[in-house]
């Protein structure tokens, strides 16, 4: 049971000191720009993005690491197996939140851990209640999106109270790759890197047969046949050594990772 200070800690890192605001009006994508690019000797798991600071956070198959590049140049290492509030039995998702801090889900331990962009440890988010904590992202309105692969199910959380607010695909989302809040929308890419679309509430909206985003102004951006395409007609062609495994926006900015590539563009309107 959280105490009172600690509550307002981990709200404060979490959520900042804004609420977030629905851009209203329409808005072209004119470009889009590459800002740059990494390429690693490792598998990559998964990615995390910090526009502000160009700070990129990557996690590693079968490995309990976090790496942390800053302006595309090698900076930390931080994680590693164990039972610290700094390591992890099985780091299982990575995101970051509009305050600029990293949070790690931690299956095994049932845990979201929150680090500053040094990798300091600053505070945690039980989740002993689930069964199979596995995947989460971030939305708006204060809400947290966490999948349970035993339930295969997606519930929504509100940080506010640490209460559940609806649950939602109960046996019908079968271990996904990844899900995001992107654009007004939860979308949650399958293993065939498929995108489903759901609105804020979990209600289905539509599938797209590759990976797929949708910006605040519902821009659709697809990746096929290595172009990203833009409200259906080809763009930017990207060059890539494998195939692309997972596609997301932050801010402005578009990320693209294969295995062991990540791409950076930014969006200009």
């Amino acid at each position: 049971m959280f105490n009172r200070y600690c509550f307002l800690i981990i709200i404060s890192l979490i959520l900042g000191v804004s609420c977030s605001q629905n851009k209203q009006n329409y808005a072209e994508i004119i470009n889009i720009d590459k800002l740059g690019e990494i390429s690693v000797n490792y598998r990559i798991r998964d990615v995390a993005y910090e526009g502000n600071s160009k700070t990129i956070y990557l996690s590693e198959v079968n490995k309990d690491y976090i790496w942390v590049y800053q302006d595309f140049k090698f900076s930390n290492k931080f994680g590693g197996k164990g039972n610290s509030n700094s390591t992890f039995q099985l780091l299982s998702d990575i995101e970051v939140s509009d305050t600029g801090n990293l949070l790690a889900l931690d299956n095994l331990q049932k845990r979201i851990s929150i680090f500053d962009k040094n990798g300091s440890f600053r505070n945690s988010i039980s989740l002993k209640n689930y069964s199979n904590p596995a995947k989460f992202t971030l939305g708006s309105d204060d809400l947290l999106y966490l999948y349970d692969k035993d339930e295969q199910e997606v519930i929504i959380l509100n940080l506010l109270t640490f209460q559940e607010f609806i649950r939602f695909g109960k046996f019908e989302i079968d271990n996904p790759e990844a899900i995001r809040f992107i654009g007004n929308n939860l979308t949650i890419t399958n293993s065939e890197y498929q995108t489903d679309f759901y609105n804020s509430l979990g209600g289905y909206l539509t599938n797209y047969p590759s990976l797929t985003v949708k910006d605040s102004f519902q821009n659709t951006l697809t990746l096929h046949n290595n172009f990203i395409f833009v409200n259906g007609q080809p763009r930017t062609p990207i060059i890539v050594s494998n195939l692309p495994q997972g596609m997301f926006l932050k801010q402005n900015n578009l990320i693209i990772f294969t295995q062991n590539e990540v791409l950076i563009y930014n969006l200009k309107y």
